[in-house]
Formats: C-alpha cells, structure tokens, sequence
C-alpha cells in the first residue's frame, strides 16, 4: 500500500487484485466501460432509496435523518423499558 499525502488528510492505494476475489474483482475495475451506477446494479444493489433520496435538499435529508433517529431512540427506549 502506496500513502499519499494531500493536506490534511491522506489516501490509500490498494492493488484490489490483492484483496478481492476473482468474482468481485470485475465488479470493482473499470475498464468494462459500464458506469458505477450500472456496475453496482449489476452487482444486485437497489439504487432507488439513493436515488429517492438525492432529489430531496439537504435540509429534507437532514429532516428524515432527525425523523429516523427519534424512531430508533424511542424503540431502544421502549426496550429498555420492557427489561425492567
């Protein structure tokens, strides 16, 4: 792994024919001339929640997270409760 500096922060660089399989190497390379976007669908990922959510501003994401995240407190709360 090769490190190269860039102001404050850095970044790696990994030969993947070390790290992935054969199979999941031809997902990674991108000499196939498919985009990122087609290459993850080929792989099985479902962009649409990302796609859904990029339409939104970032203050409506922001919203959701907030929305989200009450939602995950109060089920972790209402377990711990349950516990008791």
């Amino acid at each position: 792994m090769a490190r190269q500096e860039r102001n404050y922060c850095y970044v790696e660089t990994v030969d993947m024919s070390d790290t992935l399989p054969p199979d999941l190497e031809r997902f990674w390379r991108t000499d196939d001339g498919m985009t990122a976007c087609e290459r993850a669908e080929a792989y099985g990922i479902d962009l649409s929640m990302l796609e859904e959510n990029l339409r939104l501003t970032p203050s409506q994401r922001l919203s959701h997270h907030d929305a989200a995240l009450d939602l995950v407190n109060s089920v972790a709360e209402g377990m711990n409760d349950a516990r008791s």
